[in-house]
């Protein structure tokens, strides 16, 4: 939901479980005046927190460096972005979060998957 804006998301209607624009032929569906927006199923918590959690532009590229540097296993990497010592660490800070992420979601889950208590 980085890249969806809570103004986007008040004029369009958002799937906020996929992170998408829902869209009919191709173009996004406009909200309807009264239509209530996802504001509490948001992984941003609403406007006010969502206001600290926007991405800048700069911020939104390390992300996609990153991914593309994990999709290839860092074979992505150009040898200037290698070298860069302020890029490495901010990957790295990004590696750990985000790896923190995936361990919460893997939990989740397992709990919803295994059974609470084994019978027998």
């Amino acid at each position: 939901m980085a890249a969806i804006t809570c103004e986007d998301c008040q004029k369009w209607i958002v799937d906020v479980t996929k992170e998408k624009y829902a869209t009919r032929g191709g173009k996004r569906q406009a909200r309807k005046p009264n239509q209530m927006t996802p504001c509490r199923s948001c992984p941003k918590g609403g406007r006010k927190r969502a206001s600290t959690l926007h991405l800048s532009r700069a911020h939104s590229l390390t992300v996609e460096i990153y991914l593309r540097a994990r999709a290839t296993h860092g074979a992505g990497l150009s040898d200037a972005e290698r070298a860069d010592p302020l890029l490495c660490s901010h990957l790295a800070v990004i590696d750990l979060t985000w790896r923190e992420f995936e361990k919460g979601d893997i939990v989740q889950r397992l709990a919803a998957a295994l059974p609470l208590s084994r019978k027998g």
